[in-house]
């Protein structure tokens, strides 16, 4: 048979004491006497590895500190685990020896573990190749701390190099957090299960003792006991294989790894089949997964190839590691993020990774670029060089999202890689920043349960927009050699942004250390500021001004009419540091715009091409993480602008001042008016970044105004928005037609569907007919396509248009077209239908986690689903957190979707206090406001 390969949730081990007696029959004698003598394992790395002892200064050490004391560092570590995969009993057991250097003296060994049972412990001093017995006082848990700490009778000295050995056994969970297995069935219908890892942020402990801190790096020789029908996976390639007992288990003794974090190791047992394929550098690509869909993983492998080379060439460093393996797993329920941190592997659910037909799915394509090349940057951002402490995991995060796109963009031109940027990550995470509570991306940890809630919007989607803010402060050739220095000057050792920083301003000729290192206010500080621009054009100069930009609640808008002004106009005691870039009308120097310093709360800046009557643009190209306000007067002058020749403004441009003039009006700083007005351009918009961010905010108003007196009103200007270029695409697609292409047009006919414009409603209707019609099993309708004429049809239709898409999901294999269908089930006007897919989503066990919290999203957007949605999850919580198996991320999803539309005072008296924001949108966008705007924009004249 040929060789097989983590996420999280919530794992649970019983602390049973099982005499180690049972572990020697189960592991074998001869295994067990020659990994204490070293003879499996071999000879640990003689040089001691290089540990940055940093202490970050806003690590604040209390009494009950989380952090380990630093006067021990492990070198190596020896690990022999041996699951037992009981149906019923799931349990493991293992034995790790690790190599400790002694950094100060002392009497106390201290290391992490839980839920784990100890039942054995010895201590040795490596003395010229000879190891001299240490006697124990006692050992203990410290459960609050999660650490396991071992008294000496005697103190150990500094220079001393110690060895201790544990044996340990523990239960194997069912949730995607440390050691758990996930079963399913296979094609002939028999129970199958895949054992695996999620490790990341600190539940190695969970599985084995050791010290679980990420700067704390060490080596690691593997060897995983295994049945002899199955295969075994970790970072490494498998050394030897060594049968144990009548032959029916297996030892696979892996490869000594490099200096690792403990958060990065893998360790897996299933019986899957692989395909695998070489890179151009010699790096060996392997996909695992069950034996009925590895062909489905033909078009990642391919990917994978070509963006290994990729990114060699944009790094000049080699790929980390001689091997990359895929582990694609059954299902998609649990995982917070799909993939997480690890080396020379990933585990990944099947729905991520897997595609039938890839080339006609712009959608599975693009999730499938994405996914893989952030995997790929993780071995060297994260792997090959790791942050100190967790309040630094920006360093790997936002590195991964950035570059991830660039693989993207690299596989699959849509736009450019700033307007996926931009589009993705960017503009969301300045509306998830603006709300409170809100916390800098460098926070603060408390205790070991906060290092989960740290992956959140900010780690990933804010920490990418300010590498890209870094990115073009420094220039494109300098932040790549600055990035290429970071990597090989830190290689397999620990870094901080101070680390960042220096590489980057050594490269930057131009800036000096301390300019660079100014861009640090942006990492610890909490939110951004709002930038507000007036111009003295007699004087040529215009006035700059700071300050954080905020939403505010209702309730804390009724406080004190002065409550808005006193909360955004406090001073700032550290202003942030801001790179502010400016073109005017006269100018229009989009690419070389005027850089200035805002690096207080209030500036002036001279411009000679400022002139009366014209218009400037502040943040050019939307390249600094800010919002940008003007005076009435600038904001009239670039609606004009927008309105008779829009193509003069970049379309980046023209994507901020929609974003920026919604989000001001939100806040109560613009009116709603002049926000509307300046979207009556898009009528002649031809770009897809300026409507994915009007669409997407259009979306969340159309949402929120269903049961208000606008709600028509507000479906009529769409329309005649979407008109024209929804009439310019149509539906018929040319052979000619690029990428970008087919993303606008299908982003255009989702809307111009979903908004009511008649056409768009009557193809999709007679598509879907077509397709409930026709003879043959599987879809007919193009992928871009799908959703939009499953949800026109099924709207539009009753039971049997409904029965007809249930049926096609029932049979789908596929797990994008799943999703599409799932979505568009979930757009019926039927509410006893959209009751029973709530229950169904539930309910039915081949739904999954991922699949139920899609289904109970979609039914909370549709208008007839959002008054009942929130009271279903809320009688029916026990059974929905059930099977989100404690999936934080994933619970995090659900409880904002299904608040998020909420818009009266009784619903959103159920809900948390932010959401009383949506109340103030109500109010702002008021029945009159939209007959004043639309009987005077001449928009329908």
């Amino acid at each position: 048979m040929e060789r097989s390969a983590g996420q999280p949730i919530k794992i649970r081990i019983a602390q049973t004491v099982v005499v180690s007696a049972i572990f020697l029959v189960l592991i074998g004698t001869a295994v067990l006497l020659a990994f204490f003598f070293g003879e499996i394992m071999g000879d640990t790395n003689d040089e001691q590895t290089t540990i940055t002892q940093y202490l970050p200064p806003d690590v604040i050490r209390q009494q009950r500190d989380l952090r380990l004391p630093l006067y021990l560092v492990p070198k190596h570590y020896d690990i022999v685990l041996q699951p037992n995969l009981d149906r019923y009993n799931a349990t493991f057991q293992g034995t790790v020896k690790i190599v400790i250097s002694v950094v100060f003296d002392t009497a106390k060994i201290c290391l992490h573990a839980k839920n784990l049972a100890i039942s054995g412990v010895a201590v040795a001093l490596n003395k010229s190749y000879s190891l001299v017995e240490i006697f124990m006082q006692k050992s203990y848990f410290d459960t609050s701390r999660q650490f396991f700490v071992v008294e000496l009778k005697k103190s150990v000295k500094k220079g001393d190099e110690v060895i201790l050995t544990i044996s340990f056994n523990g239960n194997i969970g069912t949730i995607h957090k440390g050691l758990y297995l996930i079963g399913y069935k296979d094609s002939r219908g028999n129970l199958r299960r895949v054992l695996t890892t999620q490790l990341q942020p600190a539940d190695a402990r969970g599985i084995f003792p050791c010290f679980d801190e990420p700067n704390l790096k060490a080596t690691f020789r593997v060897t995983l006991v295994r049945p002899a029908n199955s295969i075994s996976l970790s970072n490494t390639e498998v050394l030897e294989t060594l049968p144990l007992n009548s032959l029916t288990m297996m030892a696979d003794v892996y490869e000594t790894t490099p200096p690792l974090s403990t958060h990065l190791l893998v360790f897996a047992v299933c019986d899957f089949p692989v395909r695998r394929i070489t890179s151009a550098s010699g790096v060996t690509i392997q996909v695992w997964a069950r034996r009925d869909r590895l062909n489905e993983a033909r078009y990642a492998l391919g990917v994978a190839e070509k963006l290994i080379t990729f990114f060699e060439n944009i790094f000049q460093t080699p790929f980390p590691s001689r091997k990359f393996d895929f582990l694609i797993v059954p299902g998609g329920s649990g995982f917070k993020v799909a993939g997480g941190a690890s080396w020379g592997i990933v585990v990944v659910p099947e729905n991520i990774l897997l595609c039938q037909d890839c080339l006609a799915d712009y959608t599975a394509k693009y999730q499938i670029h994405n996914f893989v090349a952030q995997e790929l940057v993780r071995q060297w951002f994260g792997g090959l060089v790791t942050f100190v402490w967790w309040n630094d995991v920006w360093l790997t995060e936002g590195f991964v999202a950035y570059f991830g796109q660039l693989g993207a963009h690299q596989m699959e031109p849509v736009g450019s890689v700033d307007d996926a940027i931009i589009a993705r990550q960017m503009t969301p995470a300045l509306v998830e920043d603006s709300l409170q509570p809100s916390h800098p991306i460098r926070p603060r940890i408390g205790n070991p349960d906060e290092l989960q809630e740290l992956f959140d919007e900010k780690c990933y989607s804010k920490a990418s927009s300010l590498v890209r803010m870094i990115q073009h402060f420094l220039g494109n050739t300098v932040f790549l050699n600055g990035v290429k220095t970071f990597l090989q000057r830190h290689s397999y050792s620990n870094v901080n942004d101070n680390d960042l920083w220096r590489a980057l301003a050594e490269t930057a000729t131009s800036k000096t250390f301390r300019e660079v290192k100014a861009l640090e206010t942006w990492i610890s500080k909490t939110g951004y500021p709002v930038i507000d621009l007036i111009q003295n054009s007699s004087r040529k100069i215009v006035k700059a001004t700071q300050k954080r930009f905020l939403i505010f609640t209702q309730e804390e808008q009724n406080k004190d009419r002065k409550y808005h002004e006193k909360h955004t106009s406090t001073k700032l005691s550290h202003p942030w540091k801001v790179p502010i870039t400016l073109t005017t009308q006269k100018e229009k120097n989009w690419q070389t715009s005027y850089f200035y310093w805002l690096d207080k709360e209030t500036d002036y800046f001279h411009n000679e091409t400022f002139a009366c009557n014209s218009w400037f643009v502040g943040n050019v190209l939307m390249q600094g993480f800010v919002r940008v306000n003007y005076d009435q007067a600038n904001w009239n002058r670039l609606i004009v602008q927008l309105a008779a020749r829009a193509d003069i403004v970049p379309p980046r441009v023209r994507a901020q001042l929609i974003h920026d003039a919604f989000w001001l009006s939100r806040a109560g700083v613009l009116t709603q008016t002049l926000s509307l007005q300046l979207s009556r351009y898009l009528v002649n918009e031809t770009h897809h970044l300026p409507w994915i961010i009007a669409l997407r905010l259009f979306e969340d108003m159309y949402a929120l105004l269903a049961e208000s007196t606008s709600y028509e009103h507000f479906k009529e200007y769409l329309v005649q928005l979407l008109s024209p270029v929804y009439y310019n695409l149509g539906w018929l697609e040319s052979s000619a037609t690029n990428a970008t292409q087919r993303f606008l047009r299908a982003l255009i006919m989702g809307a111009a569907c979903k908004f009511g414009l008649p056409d768009c409603v009557l193809k999709a209707q007679q598509l879907y007919l077509v397709e409930m019609t026709s003879l043959k099993t599987h879809n007919q309708i193009a992928d871009d396509f799908q959703q939009l004429v499953y949800c026109t049809g099924i709207e539009a239709g009753g039971d049997a248009e409904w029965g007809f898409a249930l049926r096609r999901f029932n049979g789908s294999t596929k797990a994008m077209e799943r999703h599409r269908l799932l979505a568009a089930l979930a757009c019926t006007k039927n509410a006893s239908i959209l009751l029973k897919l709530l229950e169904e989503s539930v309910s039915s066990p081949t739904i999954s986690a991922v699949e139920m919290q899609l289904a109970i999203s979609s039914v909370a957007k549709n208008p007839v689903g959002k008054t009942f949605t929130l009271s279903f999850v809320t009688n029916n919580w026990k059974r929905v957190n059930a099977k989100l198996s404690g999936s934080s991320y994933i619970t995090r999803r659900l409880i904002t979707d299904v608040t998020d539309c909420l818009s009266s005072e009784k619903e959103l008296k159920q809900v948390v206090k932010r959401k009383s924001l949506n109340i103030i949108f109500i109010e702002f966008y008021s029945f009159t406001v939209f007959i004043t705007f639309m009987n005077g924009s001449g928009i329908f004249k």
